[in-house]
């Protein structure tokens, strides 16, 4: 013979599993949240790492066209300074590529960053231009930018 239990009786007697149900499923949500989150957060710092890196690349660049030319312009420091041109250009480029991959901000700085090199990187060797200035302040704003965005992610 079978009794009909009330739903309060079916409550009380299966608490327990339905706690434990309610319990998982919440740990399930968090896990989840929290891995994706930290998968976000490990593609911000390595795109953020990568940028110092390349803005550490343009800063070398831009030091040495600067502050290595010579007072004389030769056929060798000629080719030195226009290959050293292209490999700027070519950390320009991935500077903006990884800023797209940050926030907004790192946008607008690398687009200012490009308009400045592309209006004073021809005025590198002249020690007596203010390239260089412009240039280095360029690269240490997105320089500290970046430096600080690591600190904030989680």
């Amino acid at each position: 013979m079978r009794v009909n239990k009330s739903f309060t009786q079916q409550l009380k007697n299966n608490s327990l599993a339905i706690l434990s149900l309610i319990i998982a499923i919440i740990a399930l949500t968090y896990n989840t949240w929290r891995a994706s989150t930290s998968e976000i957060n490990r593609n911000y710092r390595n795109a953020a790492f990568e940028l110092i890196l390349q803005l550490g690349e343009l800063q070398s660049i831009t030091n040495d066209l600067h502050f290595n030319a010579p007072e004389t312009q030769s056929e060798e420091w000629q080719r030195h300074y226009d290959k050293s041109l292209i490999e700027g250009w070519g950390h320009i480029a991935l500077i903006e590529d990884l800023s797209a991959l940050l926030t907004s901000e790192f946008s607008q700085q690398a687009t200012n960053l490009k308009s400045t090199w592309s209006l004073q990187h021809t005025n590198l060797g002249n020690r007596s231009s203010p390239s260089e200035k412009e240039i280095s302040a360029q690269i240490k704003t997105l320089r500290e930018k970046t430096r600080s965005f690591i600190e904030e992610l989680d």
